[in-house]
């Protein structure tokens, strides 16, 4: 019976810390664009498109910061044993789809980025942003993330 009840409180412990990663959408709003979806905890982000070569890009702006996108063919690769390595590294899945949350160290600062692999394995979506003031709160507008 203890181990019965130990299994159970594990059990809620983890789905508790789980579900404090994942944003809750009822409380933040829904910006869209041509090639996808995501949501911000407040409404003043303000889309900039910005003239891309083969891909749709811009950026997502409030006050100094600037989360910016890339949706298109190639996004490049991100090698968790790149040299230098990077500072986080996170395989994972939003919205269904595989992705890869990292965060690097550049010359101007800190990188925080994903990239977002379609389903159609031809389309991608890469967001990034050069030092975040808050990164958990980037991490929640990324994983909000939806291919239209």
């Amino acid at each position: 019976m203890e181990k019965a009840l130990f299994l159970l409180l594990m059990i809620a412990f983890v789905s508790a810390c789980n579900k404090g990663d994942e944003p809750d959408l009822s409380k933040m709003f829904l910006y869209e664009n041509r090639a996808f979806s995501l949501h911000f905890p407040t409404q003043d982000w303000k889309l900039v498109p910005l003239q891309g070569t083969d891909s749709y890009v811009g950026y997502y702006g409030k006050d100094n910061e600037k989360i910016y996108f890339d949706y298109g063919f190639y996004n490049g690769i991100i090698d968790k044993n790149a040299n230098p390595k990077p500072m986080y590294y996170e395989e994972t899945s939003i919205n269904g789809n595989k992705a890869i949350i990292t965060k690097q160290q550049e010359s101007t600062g800190v990188l925080l980025r994903v990239i977002i692999y379609n389903k159609d394995k031809i389309n991608s979506t890469a967001l990034s942003i050069l030092n975040p003031t808050d990164e958990k709160e980037i991490i929640r507008i990324f994983r909000t993330h939806k291919f239209k």
